[in-house]
């Protein structure tokens, strides 16, 4: 994986661990994304989420869920900022289920200096 992939990837680790631990943290797509923003052009291309999935926009992530969650659970609308919602434990869920998703993506040994 090439340097670039990994410190994006990291900004991306970055905002969701904020977001599982926060309920002010907000999500707001690819607006704050730093994979999202290194790989908007074309759409997607050398994304490491894309390349592992095989999908653009991250679909095939646990992120589908989540915005489907956002909008039907909290009534929240695609432009709107998603946030964890306090005691919702299907958010806390989720956003650790990317939050896993993207530390998967990762090289064994950059994860290694992550849990150091």
């Amino acid at each position: 994986m090439k340097k670039k992939d990994v410190e994006l990837l990291k900004g991306s680790i970055g905002k969701w661990l904020k977001i599982r631990r926060s309920v002010k943290a907000l999500d707001r797509g690819v607006d704050n994304c730093s994979l999202c923003i290194g790989y908007s052009e074309p759409v997607c291309d050398g994304c490491p989420v894309k390349e592992h999935t095989g999908s653009y926009d991250c679909r095939q992530t646990p992120y589908v869920e989540w915005v489907k969650h956002q909008e039907g659970q909290h009534n929240l609308e695609i432009e709107d900022p998603f946030h964890r919602f306090h005691g919702c434990k299907e958010c806390t869920r989720i956003a650790s289920d990317m939050l896993g998703f993207l530390v998967g993506l990762l090289p064994v040994k950059e994860i290694k200096k992550i849990l150091d």
